[in-house]
């Protein structure tokens, strides 16, 4: 594989690991939720992107565990002005053409976008950003016909014309694109990496059964996140930029397992998941089985999971028919971490469905007033109610 060279200034940051986790410079802070060192929770995937850009970061190996490939082509002229971006060290600019939130609120045209939580990756290996992409799917195996299939899918994807020349192995395959190679692999089948790689990690590798699936898991997870650290720990040693994602707006993650990114965060900052998050996971599984299985853990006792646990309480409370708590509890998981304000949504899908529209409206509005405005979700939302209402 080859070695992964970084900027003169990312070595300096790096050699000041006493550096406290607000003390990035400006480019970095675009989309970051937490940091630490060299590890960056964001809420946006495509918030990686500028952050290895910002960070000096080329000719890397990048281990990508995802659902999704989020490698998908983007066309020269585009690639041209991302590059011209990067040469100003205009992040600030990069970030608001590729970032989910920009398109979401009407600020920015989908059309103008550079590119997307869907393939930021494209154009960080046509740069020479990543030369060895390594996506890790959630499959636990991968046999002819699933190997088949995600290959029809990345020629479609990648517009190779041709089927690539494929290099085949058990539970993984690879081929070359433009300058670089791209392995499509198991967990298990993971060869083991030099220090120094890029690790990636998007939440919702744990909340879909396999590659490209549309269904959620629900209750037990397929991978235990615990094991799944460990492992890692094993084969990506010593990477140089951990990023976290949770994807929560762009649909892939249900809100319920958010917490997952904080303590995957906890994880590769302090070398232990917390106990807590195990708790806390054992609570999220029981929820598909109704109020009445629920069993709450006992709160936090730090900041990390508490919007986690308001929001899981809410959302036991609306299951109970108690909707001004649960209203209470939404605002205040909203009000801690941004991301939660989804939780107004959700609840306006569920009141939806349990036939209480006006409450339904209630929600959304609410959802709104804490972002200051009408956003795609919340329209989409709204029509949702309007049409379970019969209101065409």
């Amino acid at each position: 594989m080859k070695p992964i060279t970084i900027s003169l200034a990312f070595l300096l940051r790096a050699a000041s690991v006493s550096a406290a986790p607000d003390t990035a410079p400006p480019p970095l802070r675009l989309g970051v939720t937490r940091s630490q060192d060299r590890v960056f929770l964001v809420e946006n995937h495509a918030t990686a992107y500028t952050l290895w850009h910002a960070l000096g970061v080329t000719n890397a190996t990048l281990v990508h565990l995802d659902t999704h490939d989020d490698c998908r082509y983007v066309a020269p002229m585009k690639l041209q002005r991302l590059k011209e971006l990067v040469s100003q060290q205009d992040y600030v600019t990069a970030f608001r053409l590729g970032d989910i939130g920009t398109y979401l609120s009407f600020i920015v045209n989908p059309d103008q976008a550079l590119y997307d939580l869907g393939n930021f990756i494209y154009p960080c290996l046509m740069d020479g950003t990543v030369t060895n992409f390594l996506w890790v799917v959630p499959d636990k195996t991968l046999g002819d016909s699933a190997k088949k299939h995600l290959q029809l899918h990345l020629q479609h994807v990648l517009r190779l014309g041709a089927p690539p020349v494929i290099a085949d192995a058990p539970n993984r395959f690879s081929f070359s694109l433009s300058n670089a190679t791209v392995t499509v692999t198991t967990l298990d089948a993971l060869p083991d990496i030099a220090p120094g790689a890029l690790l990636d990690i998007d939440t919702d590798f744990f909340s879909f059964p396999s590659a490209l699936a549309k269904s959620h898991l629900q209750g037990e997870l397929m991978w235990d996140p615990v094991s799944v650290c460990t492992n890692l720990g094993r084969r990506v040693p010593a990477p140089c930029v951990v990023t976290i994602a949770s994807s929560v707006w762009g649909g892939y993650l249900p809100l319920l397992y958010r917490f997952l990114s904080d303590a995957y965060f906890e994880y590769f900052t302090s070398g232990r998941y917390p106990a807590y998050a195990v708790k806390f996971q054992r609570s999220v599984s029981t929820v598909w089985n109704g109020p009445d299985a629920i069993l709450l853990p006992p709160a936090p006792d730090g900041p990390v999971f508490q919007a986690a646990y308001d929001h899981l309480n809410a959302v036991f409370l609306l299951m109970k028919g108690n909707e001004a708590e649960a209203t209470r509890l939404l605002q205040k998981a909203a009000q801690a971490s941004p991301v939660y304000a989804k939780g107004f949504l959700d609840a306006a899908e569920g009141l939806t469905y349990m036939g209480k529209f006006k409450s339904a409206h209630e929600e959304i509005d609410r959802f709104d007033r804490l972002l200051g405005r009408e956003t795609i979700p919340s329209l989409a939302t709204r029509i949702l109610v309007c049409l379970e209402q019969g209101r065409i």
